[in-house]
This record gives C-alpha cells, sequence and structure tokens, in this order.
C-alpha cells in the first residue's frame, strides 16, 4: 500500500494545516500513523481526516474535536482513529491492521469556530 503526501500548506486568515508524512508502504495487517499539524487562531476547532479513491467522492473517516467531542463513520470503527494533540497541534490518523481497500489519498483538514471555514491540505 502506498500513500503520498506532499507538503502542501492552505492558509486562510492565519489559520492552516500541513500534512507531515511524506508517503507509506505498508504490507496487509500493518499499522498506518499519518500525521497533520496545524495552526489555529481559534481555542475551538475539529480536525477532519477523509480519504480518496481514485473515480469516487472522497469519503468521510473521522474527527475530533478540541472540546473533545469526535466521531467516526460506521466502517471506520474499529480500525481508524485518531490522536490530538491541542497543545502541539498536531493531529494522527491510526489506521489499525491495514488492508488494500485502504490504499487510497488521505486528506487533513481543518474547520475553525470562530471562522467556521473548513481548510483542507489537498494531497497528490
Amino acid at each position: 500500500l502506498s500513500w503520498s503526501f506532499p507538503l502542501v500548506v492552505d492558509v486562510v486568515l492565519g489559520d492552516s494545516v500541513r500534512q507531515q508524512t511524506a508517503g507509506l508502504s505498508k504490507q496487509d495487517g500493518d499499522t498506518v500513523s499519518l500525521s497533520c499539524s496545524y495552526t489555529n487562531s481559534s481555542n475551538y476547532s475539529a480536525l477532519y481526516w477523509y480519504r480518496h479513491h481514485p473515480g469516487l467522492a472522497p469519503q468521510y473517516i473521522l474527527y475530533r474535536h478540541t472540546n473533545g467531542l469526535d466521531n467516526t463513520a460506521d466502517y471506520a470503527k474499529g480500525r481508524f482513529t485518531s490522536h490530538l494533540d491541542k497543545n502541539q497541534e498536531r493531529t494522527t490518523l491510526i489506521i489499525l491492521s491495514v488492508i488494500v481497500t485502504d490504499s487510497a489519498t488521505y486528506y487533513c483538514g481543518l474547520r475553525s469556530d470562530a471562522q467556521n471555514i473548513i481548510i483542507i491540505s489537498p494531497c497528490y
């Protein structure tokens, strides 16, 4: 399995997200960790993870809010989780027991409550 994440920064009113994983190749059954750093002008924000398979619409995986709220898509429960470190302004998506259908482009997104704008870091 292979993922490619260039370092791309989107900036809107001082907020940004940046993928930190340059690309991965994993075997079936491995654990995958993908990290994203962010800057945020608000005390409250939500960090989202999506994935994209070629030819299909982006697929929501999960989000974690800085206030502790979170949500995970039904298909992702049990294998996909995330960690949010507010002090380091970093979120990590963890995929357990990776399988071939997990091969996709993964996106990290930030929603700032101060602006109600979603910023997504594109990954090619």
